[in-house]
């Protein structure tokens, strides 16, 4: 019922989707032909005699699936490239929207432990992310790596995210629930031909984008854990210890340091020796002193290379953006590594 309410005032709650094939139909038991007719019914038809019946069907594992339809959007900022958009039964939208909430329940305390997605959760937005990225923890972090995923729902692999989700829910009712709803058919606006993928979760459906966050949660932890341990190395290579900072400042300033210093000594000389020619080269001298602190202030304490490495990292969906303080070398490394990961633990291509 809260998940009817949340869903019937949806812009799409009146949008059709498509008809199953006679095959699977024949198959289905008198409850289940009673609910597929019960399915093509607009919100404003749903009753509750219909949560009663769905309820039962999913409580024996017997819930008829229908089809959906896909249609084809232009991709925002490209005319040239379209997204495709799945649009499953009413019902099916309602039973996918429990199912989010299921998977809401058990995965927010971690995914909000670890702070790093804002796309497609509750209470977070873009706005999330950018504030993220202006907070005072990536000051100095001047080098960005940012990447998405090459066709990011249709590659993901249902063995994969089953797999996944059961770390966390050693449900097998729940499971066969989530293994039949990735087993899903769509007939595409375009051809008129039906399709079962066998690949992929379906864009546009109420429930994958919570399921994408899960499969890319993966990546969200390798940064934080691995990632992080790898520049730990690097640092104690470089003769960090496991906290604080590098204390001594770079060559350069610590040549002009000593230059000021010897100049404001000169200086201090000049004026207890030689009054008068302090007074005759004051201004001059006051415009060289101004000059050597301008110049220390532009020069950075630290030396790139003497400093301790860093990295923050944010993800909106499958976009993400990584910056860190060290130099090309590190960020074409750590790019590296992600793509990797990304190919060997979840088949994903950056």
């Amino acid at each position: 019922m809260l998940a009817y309410k949340r869903l019937k005032r949806n812009k799409g709650a009146m949008t059709k989707s498509a008809d199953v094939s006679k095959e699977v139909f024949n198959s289905y038991s008198p409850a289940q032909k009673e609910l597929f007719f019960k399915k093509k019914i607009f919100p404003d038809g749903f009753s509750l005699r219909d949560v009663y019946l769905t309820s039962r069907l999913l409580r024996k594992g017997n819930y008829p699936w229908g089809s959906s339809r896909r249609i084809w959007l232009e991709k925002p900022g490209d005319k040239n490239k379209k997204r495709p958009i799945t649009i499953p039964p009413f019902l099916d939208r309602v039973v996918q929207e429990a199912i989010k909430m299921v998977l809401v329940a058990v995965y927010e305390p971690y995914f909000e432990k670890m702070n790093r997605s804002f796309g497609f959760r509750p209470n977070k937005s873009c706005h999330d992310a950018i504030t993220a990225l202006k907070q005072n923890e990536t000051i100095g972090l001047s080098t960005a790596i940012e990447g998405d995923i090459q066709a990011a729902y249709d590659n993901v692999k249902k063995e994969t995210i089953l797999n996944l989700v059961g770390k966390k829910i050693q449900d097998n009712r729940f499971m066969r629930l989530l293994k039949k709803r990735l087993d899903y058919d769509y007939v595409d606006a375009e051809n008129n031909q039906r399709v079962l993928p066998s690949l992929g979760i379906p864009q546009g459906v109420i429930d994958s984008p919570y399921l994408f966050n899960i499969y890319l949660f993966e990546l969200d932890e390798f940064v934080q854990n691995d990632l992080q341990l790898y520049l730990k190395e690097l640092n104690e290579s470089k003769g960090f210890k496991p906290s604080g900072k590098h204390a001594k400042p770079s060559k350069p300033r610590r040549a002009w340091e000593g230059r000021y210093k010897r100049r404001l000594e000169a200086v201090g000389r000049l004026k207890r020796t030689s009054p008068d020619a302090w007074r005759a080269q004051r201004k001059s001298i006051e415009k060289e002193i101004r000059f050597y602190k301008h110049r220390l202030n532009l020069m950075p304490y630290y030396d790139r290379s003497l400093q301790r490495l860093r990295l923050f990292y944010v993800r909106y969906a499958d976009d993400w953006i990584l910056l860190t303080n060290g130099g090309t070398h590190v960020a074409e490394a750590i790019k590296a590594k992600i793509k990797d990961f990304l190919w060997e633990k979840l088949g994903a291509v950056l």
